[in-house]
Formats: C-alpha cells, sequence, structure tokens
C-alpha cells in the first residue's frame, strides 16, 4: 500500500514536473514571439516616423516654393499693373465668351467707364448691340485662326474723333489653345494728320511736278519747232545757196570749190545733228504713228547705234490703250532707260520686254553692263535721270523698281495702269 501511494506520488510529481516545463517551454515561446512582434512594430513605427518626417519636409518645401510662387506672381502682377498704368495707350482682356476680365487706366479714360462696370461683365452687357456683335466677330476670328489681327478705328471723345490702332491678339494655354483675348490700341491720331499732310503735300508736289513735266513737253515741242523751222530751214537755204554757188565756181578755182564742198558736209552734219535734236526734243512717231511704232523707232535707232550689244527686245501692240500726255511720259521713260544704257552700262546684251496685263502694261529693260551701287549713287545725288524716270512713273500712278549691283548689270521695271483715275498727267 505504500509503494502504493508513493508510485501515485512520484507520477503526480512528474507530472507536476512537466507542467512546469511545459509552460516555462510555451512562456518562453510566447515571450520570443512577443519580443519579435515587439520589435516588428517598433521597425514599423520608425518607418512611419521617417516617412512622415519626409512627407513633412516635403509639405514645408511645397509651402516654401508656394510661397515663393505667390511672392514672383505678386511682382509680376504688380510688374503687369505697372506696365498696364504706363502703357500709352488702352489695353483689355476678354475670355472666350467675351467677359471682360481686364482693363487698364486709359480704357477707363478713353470711354468713360468706372472698371466696376464691365470686369466680369459680357460685351453685350457693356456695350450696343452692333457694336458687341462686331467685337464679338474680331474675337471669334482670333480665337479660330490663332493670329493677331489689326485695324485702325475711329473713336469719338470729347467731341473730337481720335484715330486708333488697335491690335487684337490671342492668349494661349500650356496646351496651346486660346483661353484669352487680348487688345491693345494706340491713339494714332496725330500720325494720321501728319501722313495725311505729308499725302497731300506730296501730292500737290507730284502735281506739280506733272504740270512742270508737262511744260517741259512743250517747251520741247516749241524749241524743236524752233530747230525745225528757224534753223533747219537756214541751215537748209544755206547749203542750197552753197550749192548753188559751187556750181557757179570756174574749174581753175580748185581750192575754192574744196573749200566750199567742205563747208558744204559740215552743214550737212549739222542738219544731221539739229535733226537728231528735234527727234529728242520731240518723238515725232508718236503723233503720227502712235506709241508702239514710236517705241520700235526709238528702240531701232538705238541698235543702229550700239551695234555691239546683242539685243532681245519683244513689244506688244500699246496702240489704243493712252491718251497721248501718258504717252509721251512712256516713251520719255524707256528713252531715258536706253540713253543711260548707251552713256555708262556698256553692256553686250541688253533684253527689253514690254506687255499687256489684265489692268497695266508692264516694263522690263535688263541688261549685262557694268551695273553700280544704287545706294551710293541716289546717296550722292547723281541720279537725276533715274529720279525723273521714277518720278514720271509714279505721276502715271504705276509702280516703278531698280536693281543693279556693280559688275551684275542692271534691271529696270515699271508698270503703268489702264484705268484713268490715277493719271496727274
Amino acid at each position: 500500500m505504500e509503494n502504493l501511494l508513493l508510485i501515485a506520488n512520484a507520477v503526480i510529481i512528474l507530472i507536476l514536473l512537466a507542467m512546469t516545463w511545459w509552460y516555462a517551454h510555451s512562456t518562453s515561446s510566447l515571450l520570443h514571439r512577443s519580443q519579435d512582434q515587439v520589435a516588428g512594430i517598433q521597425r514599423q513605427a520608425v518607418a512611419k516616423i521617417e516617412e512622415l518626417h519626409a512627407s513633412y519636409t516635403r509639405i514645408l518645401r511645397e509651402i516654401e516654393e508656394r510661397q515663393q510662387a505667390e511672392e514672383r506672381l505678386e511682382e509680376s502682377e504688380a510688374r503687369f499693373a505697372a506696365f498696364m498704368r504706363h502703357l500709352p495707350g488702352m489695353a483689355e482682356m476678354r475670355d472666350t465668351n467675351g467677359r471682360y476680365l481686364f482693363v487698364n487706366e486709359t480704357w477707363e479714360k478713353i470711354f468713360a467707364r468706372n472698371p466696376d462696370d464691365c470686369r466680369g461683365k459680357t460685351l453685350e452687357e457693356v456695350w450696343p448691340p452692333d457694336f458687341a456683335s462686331r467685337f464679338m466677330e474680331l474675337d471669334r476670328r482670333i480665337i479660330e485662326d490663332g493670329h493677331p489681327l489689326e485695324n485702325i478705328e475711329n473713336l469719338d471723345q470729347n467731341g473730337r474723333t481720335y484715330s486708333w490702332l488697335i491690335t487684337r491678339f490671342p492668349i494661349l494655354n500650356q496646351e496651346n489653345q486660346a483661353v484669352m483675348v487680348g487688345a491693345i490700341g494706340i491713339d494714332i491720331t496725330a500720325r494720321r494728320q501728319a501722313e495725311e499732310a505729308l499725302k497731300a503735300s506730296e501730292q500737290k508736289l507730284r502735281s506739280l511736278t506733272a504740270q512742270l513735266l508737262s511744260a517741259q513737253e512743250i517747251e520741247r515741242k516749241r524749241l524743236a519747232a524752233e530747230l525745225h523751222d528757224e534753223l533747219g530751214h537756214s541751215l537748209l537755204t544755206l547749203k542750197l545757196r552753197l550749192e548753188s554757188l559751187e556750181e557757179q565756181l570756174q574749174p581753175q578755182q580748185v581750192s575754192l570749190k574744196k573749200e566750199v564742198q567742205k563747208i558744204l558736209r559740215f552743214i550737212s552734219q549739222t542738219i544731221g545733228e539739229v535733226r537728231r535734236l528735234y527727234l529728242d526734243l520731240i518723238p515725232g512717231d508718236l503723233e503720227d504713228l502712235g506709241l508702239t511704232a514710236a517705241l520700235h523707232s526709238l528702240i531701232e535707232d538705238f541698235i543702229d547705234l550700239q551695234k555691239q550689244i546683242s539685243w532681245e527686245v519683244e513689244v506688244d501692240n500699246l496702240d489704243g490703250l493712252f491718251p497721248l500726255p501718258i504717252q509721251t511720259a512712256i516713251y520719255r521713260v524707256v528713252q531715258e532707260a536706253l540713253t543711260n544704257i548707251g552713256k555708262h552700262a556698256k553692256p553686250t546684251q541688253v533684253a527689253l520686254s514690254i506687255s499687256k496685263d489684265q489692268d497695266k502694261v508692264l516694263f522690263t529693260i535688263k541688261d549685262n553692263g557694268g551695273g553700280f551701287d544704287a545706294n551710293k549713287v541716289f546717296a550722292q545725288k547723281k541720279t537725276l535721270g533715274l529720279l525723273s524716270m521714277e518720278e514720271r512713273v509714279k505721276i502715271l500712278g504705276g509702280t516703278f523698281n531698280l536693281w543693279s549691283q556693280k559688275n551684275q548689270g542692271t534691271k529696270i521695271s515699271f508698270s503703268i495702269p489702264l484705268s484713268k483715275e490715277g493719271y496727274l498727267l
């Protein structure tokens, strides 16, 4: 019996020892797992703290950058406001719906409006219907085309009409899309008045020049008539009398006869020079045969005198296109151009073209001669002939162009309109 109790007690003690060992082992494992979990939580906490610190630092940097951006924006707005305030003109900005976003002080003065009366309002709310619809159409064109638009508008202010040069332009976003329309206006009233006065002065001067050229042609005709009727007839009479005197000389009067023949040759040369002067003073073929024949005759005379030059000539029929004073002016311009070629250019090739276009006649005279520095020649005022040509063309309402370079030849081109509205002669 005692043995059984001992055995039972031993078994109980073994069970208690086993339970104690199991509990100690479980507690140790649980403690290790808890320590591992705590370490993991600590690592996560450290990582989170670092992440929060980085986020905080980033937020601080973003706040600083935003503050700097706001400061730069304020500076930019201040500069923009100062620029617009001192701009010698009016300025405005509208969105794509025609709603006013900005107007400067000059705009307020010109239209006598308070900015609060228009800012945030559409064109229809600010202006009469016809005025607003015209501006809306201009804005629409600018937004669709994406290009600036410039025009001159007359605005009434204090009982006077002022001329304004208005430039409208699209304002684009980062996607290159028009999000606003800007407009800047500059008062050009004084400039336009000066331009009109200058234009009127030029018109008067050109009219005076036309009258002088007409008077010059009349004087040319008078001198030509005197050369032909007086000097020409006198020389012809003198020649006939000397020829009659020569016939009366005796055979033995050899020396006297030679002297008379020498005088007759000189008189014949003088008559030829008088005839040349007569033709220079008045293009006789012009009135008798017309402009086309007169130009052909003029060109052929130059071809005969300049046989070393290769000529390329194309002349359309110009008869019936211009009244006589215009024909005379055209003849003089072509004559001056050919004279300059003969005197100065020394070319080997000359191309002359006269052709009819729809509403004008085109003239081109080109040579491969020595050419010249046009700027230098004009600066030295050695261009009386060229200026005369250009002035004649402008009096006829045409355009005149000159191109020349040293050792590369010269090209003169001009056009004369067929309409008589621009003629001053």
